[in-house]
């Protein structure tokens, strides 16, 4: 990662009105910035706007199961808030990788001054980034098609929603998760630590498709399960004869929302079409359930028709769609 994509504090100049209650952003420091991120999400998806927030284990996952290329802590700011002691207005990520930023303020703030003010900062720091790449487009993801006030100001600075989007399905977790049959020798269960890291990361890669080098790609899961993000019952796979991993599926929970999230749900190329991928999801669903959540959600690209087919024969419904806003610059 080079020195002219890390975030220069420095350069971004918003007139002073708008940050008449907004302090100066600073840079992601510690796990410890990452529970007042947490905070920030979880108390937006309690205020139940328009406003789109992901789930707390987004924020786990991408911060955790990272490589030195994607790797998002050098690419975060903060805006500690100055009315609420030891917490944060919001928070703002950008990717120099993928062109794009996201910015979540605090419940109170959509749409205030001191929100455009963030999404403003995020903004020009994303486009200098892009013109040293030498590329011309930025995007902004997350973008709730109900969110009239944040449709409505990227349109207004010269934004336009691209083709791609996502589908956000949820489903109660009722008094009967249905059981499903898996073929004879087959066996769905947690992973067992890091006796079973190669299958499960093998597995993982196939299913994605990867170009990672697998001593790379193997590298990485290790430090994901090595991190404090990583609960050992949550991680889920389905085990054919001689132990490979057929099908996998992390499960993330939100105490306060007492909302789950399936994120990576995959199926080895090898073991596709068998009711793996549905196996591995019902287990899923259990544990969850059994972990105190009430719902299960999971977002998957609304034009990835074989994911929708699965989640939705798993019980899943269309709850939210989920936007990318594109400009040129």
């Amino acid at each position: 990662m080079g020195e002219s994509n890390r975030l220069d504090l420095g350069r971004r100049k918003t007139p002073g009105r708008i940050f008449t209650m907004l302090t100066l952003p600073r840079p992601f420091q510690n796990d410890d910035d990452l529970a007042l991120m947490q905070e920030i999400l979880v108390s937006g998806r309690q205020a139940q706007t328009a406003a789109y927030y992901i789930h707390s284990g987004d924020l786990r996952w991408w911060y955790y199961y990272v490589t030195p290329a994607n790797n998002p802590r050098p690419h975060t700011v903060l805006w500690e808030s100055s009315r609420l002691a030891g917490k944060l207005d919001g928070w703002a990520m950008v990717s120099p990788q993928w062109r794009t930023f996201d910015v979540y303020a605090r419940p109170g703030l959509q749409g205030s001054p001191e929100h455009e003010a963030m999404l403003a900062w995020a903004e020009g720091k994303i486009t200098e980034i892009v013109r040293l790449q030498g590329e011309n487009e930025i995007c902004t993801m997350w973008v709730s098609e109900r969110d009239l006030w944040l449709v409505a100001y990227l349109e207004g600075h010269g934004y336009a929603c691209s083709d791609r989007c996502m589908d956000c399905l949820e489903q109660p977790l009722g008094e009967h998760i249905p059981e499903t049959r898996l073929p004879e020798g087959y066996v769905v269960r947690p992973v067992a630590g890091e006796s079973e890291i190669e299958a499960r990361a093998w597995a993982q890669s196939a299913a994605f498709e990867s170009s990672l080098p697998f001593e790379r790609y193997l590298k990485r899961y290790r430090s994901f399960m090595r991190s404090p993000a990583y609960t050992p019952g949550l991680d889920l796979a389905v085990f054919a004869p001689g132990g490979s991993v057929a099908a996998f599926c992390i499960c993330w929970v939100d105490p306060q929302n007492r909302v789950g999230l399936f994120e990576p749900v995959g199926t080895h190329p090898d073991f596709q079409r068998q009711g793996l991928g549905k196996a591995v999801i019902a287990e899923g669903l259990r544990r969850l359930k059994a972990s105190g959540m009430t719902s299960a959600m999971v977002c998957v690209e609304n034009d990835n028709l074989a994911a929708i087919r699965l989640y939705s024969s798993a019980g899943f419904l269309k709850k939210n769609k989920i936007l990318t806003f594109a400009k040129q610059v």
